[in-house]
């Protein structure tokens, strides 16, 4: 495996559980203590996998996708997809997407897969309501699919290849090429299709990408252990994590806790908004790693932009609230300028053997 090598990761968007594969083992952890759940050994290496609030599901190198009850682990269906799996993809309802090389692969648990042609497919994203999957391409092709039939709705090229992608509330596709995240939206008029709506730009190439279920936090992995955190409403990047190991994967939860996926079976959380940090516990009969995380966030900056998007604002030139100035009573001023006044005559009296004269505002 190379150091940026994906890791079989997925983090629920509603945080009941935490899954890795490692090798044929599937690990499941709890995404509310990261304690261990249960883990089941398969027959061959799991190359995908992914979970919703019900259910945690596989694919192996064979192909063989494997559906589980994800409070016990048991396994409900196994199918056949006869395609040799890359990465998998599984949307809130459960509709999963493998990509395969030069196709993807689309599966509804009762019905037969489907495959569709995608020259070139080098990853894949549901919408957040499952009915569109995004499929992008090594030549630059971003492909929007209706999740029902496989036909494309919206088609567009980008200059260089796309890397990963990922969808962006309410209505976007954030689109990872080199060192920059592209937004695209679907234009108001049909014969457009999709059209640009931002870029953000790193000094690195992007990895990975992930976004927060509101849309105003990314981040993206631009070496083999380190991360970027941004917000995409200013565009400016709030921080940064590290690690002393290689990362695998990136997911964000609920809120704002993201997730990072190693090798081994391992997994960290962290709260953005907070700065709070967990770790996975080790399955029975595994070994506990130690590895550092070094956090670099600007939390209050984060939290400036979360909650100028749930405030319907935005908050693009400063994210901090403002100061606002305490209003000083009128007779406060009065009262200073009296004891000044006060003052003076008092010295002018002195001066002039008790003819001084003063007025009192």
């Amino acid at each position: 495996m190379s150091d940026t090598a994906p890791v079989p990761f997925d983090y629920v968007r509603t945080g009941q559980v935490i899954v890795l594969a490692d090798g044929p083992e599937l690990l499941v952890y709890s995404g509310s203590n990261d304690q261990g759940m249960w883990k089941a050994m398969g027959s061959d290496v799991y190359m995908g996998v992914g979970a919703t609030e019900s259910h945690v599901l596989a694919v192996d190198y064979s192909g063989e996708l494997e559906l589980y009850r994800a409070i016990d682990g048991h396994q409900q269906s196994r199918i056949a997809t006869h395609c040799t799996p890359r990465r998998l993809e599984v949307a809130p309802g459960g509709e999963s997407a493998i990509l395969a090389d030069d196709a993807i692969v689309l599966i509804r648990f009762g019905g037969e897969p489907q495959t569709v042609e995608v020259p070139g497919a080098s990853c894949l994203a549901w919408s957040r309501d499952g009915t569109q999957l995004a499929v992008g391409s090594r030549d630059g092709t971003l492909r929007v699919l209706d999740a029902a039939s496989g036909t494309p709705i919206h088609i567009a090229h980008l200059q260089g290849e796309i890397t990963d992608l990922r969808w962006r509330h309410p209505n976007q596709w954030a689109v990872v090429t080199g060192a920059s995240v592209q937004l695209y939206a679907p234009s108001a008029d049909p014969e457009v299709g999709l059209q640009p709506v931002k870029t953000v730009s790193t000094e690195h190439p992007i990895l990975r990408l992930a976004i927060s279920e509101d849309g105003a936090v990314a981040a993206v992995q631009v070496r083999e252990s380190l991360v970027y955190i941004l917000e995409l409403i200013g565009d400016k990047k709030v921080g940064e994590v590290e690690f002393q190991r290689p990362l695998g994967g990136l997911r964000f939860g609920p809120a704002h806790w993201l997730a990072f996926g190693f090798d081994d079976g391992d997994a960290n959380r962290l709260d953005v908004l907070t700065g709070k940090m967990t770790r996975t516990q080790a399955h029975v009969g595994r070994a506990q790693n130690a590895w550092a995380m070094n956090v670099r966030v600007n939390h209050a900056q984060v939290r400036g932009v979360v909650v100028g998007i749930a405030a319907g604002t935005s908050p693009i030139a400063k994210h901090n609230v403002p100061k606002i100035p305490k209003k000083r009573k009128k007779w406060f001023k009065w009262v200073a300028i009296a004891v000044v006044l006060l003052f003076v005559g008092f010295l002018c009296c002195g001066m002039s053997g008790g003819l001084g004269l003063f007025i009192l505002w």
